[in-house]
């Protein structure tokens, strides 16, 4: 993977992510009056190719 592939992959997950953050009312629309953002952590864990323990 060359690395300009890379940026672009890499930007379109932090976009994604960032997008769910930002706005905590996302997909769930404007029809529950009651309904309150919840607070959530997002924790990026990626497969190391050069890892000699395997361990992800």
């Amino acid at each position: 993977m060359n690395l300009l592939h890379y940026t672009k992959k890499l930007y379109e997950k932090i976009n994604k992510y960032d997008k769910m953050a930002q706005n905590p009312y996302l997909n769930k629309g404007p029809d529950n009056p009651f309904l309150r953002p919840k607070n959530f952590t997002i924790i990026w864990i990626e497969k190391n190719e050069n890892s000699d323990f395997g361990l992800f």
